[in-house]
């Protein structure tokens, strides 16, 4: 993304345009890795709703068994896309501004800590907003291959704000998710960016899509 390849202020389009690049890159990744995710909230869930222990390999074969690749890449997508551009589109499509902003100056390559600093704040930023859609999404996956509960990610947000404290419910656990949000943005953006302006400036690697695929690995890690 270009985010990383420019790290002074931007225009307001451009700040757009790098919020919706990453959020349609997350929505079309988290798509592809969504079962991913649904066997890790069954595993996650399976104690409290009173469900056998099962390993990874055994959860991921009980919802194929019960409702094929369906079953496994469904629940939970369309709350996935929303996340996708209210969680990582802002976290990660911000990043370059508020970097800038942090640094006080044009330096395309300012210090660590600022980079870390960067994607601390726009992690905070983004798990907050977007925590309602976390809940759903969690909600909607753990009740794949069991009871349904909710027909829709829509259901699960009437049902939280009717039955269970109204508006200020859906950011329940958001502590916890900023949390989590800031450490992880501080360090994997931060890594991302600091390994390429390493890499570019040593000349063992030139702009384009093989250095982003290595950086984004290794951040990742």
């Amino acid at each position: 993304q270009k985010s990383f390849a420019s790290s002074g202020a931007a225009p307001y389009a451009s700040v757009y345009a790098d919020v919706l690049c990453a959020g349609l890159g997350a929505a079309i990744t988290d798509s592809l890795f969504n079962p991913l995710e649904v066997v890790k909230v069954r595993l996650q869930t399976a104690q409290q709703l009173g469900q056998p222990n099962e390993s990874f390999l055994g959860a991921a074969t009980a919802l194929h068994q019960r409702g094929g690749l369906l079953l496994l890449w469904t629940p939970g997508l369309t709350a996935t896309w929303f996340r996708a551009f209210g969680f990582t589109g802002l976290r990660v499509g911000l990043y370059p501004t508020i970097k800038a902003l942090i640094s006080g100056s044009d330096d395309p390559n300012p210090s660590l800590a600022t980079k870390i600093a960067a994607g601390a704040t726009t992690g905070a930023i983004g798990s907050s907003i977007a925590n309602p859609v976390d809940l759903i999404r969690t909600r909607m996956q753990a009740q794949a291959g069991r009871t349904t509960l909710y027909p829709s990610s829509l259901a699960v947000a009437r049902h939280v704000h009717s039955q269970e404290g109204g508006l200020t419910a859906l950011w329940r656990g958001v502590s916890a998710t900023a949390v989590r949000a800031t450490l992880l943005s501080g360090s994997q953006l931060a890594t991302y960016d600091e390994l390429k302006s390493r890499l570019k400036a040593s000349g063992l690697a030139t702009e384009g899509s093989g250095l982003h695929a290595l950086c984004g690995v290794v951040s990742g890690l």
